[in-house]
């Protein structure tokens, strides 16, 4: 799982648009991407 600690804003907000535009819940993207969650709500 990726953790999130280390990777910069350019990936989250990549990922936030992703996430948005799925219309998942930030879980089940997360589980899907092998996001974790809680680095993800913290950006």
């Amino acid at each position: 799982m990726i953790s999130g600690v280390t990777l910069g804003a350019e990936f989250w907000r990549e990922h936030f648009a992703q996430q948005r535009d799925s219309g998942l819940s930030i879980g089940e993207f997360g589980r899907r991407r092998e996001l974790s969650i809680h680095p993800f709500r913290s950006w």
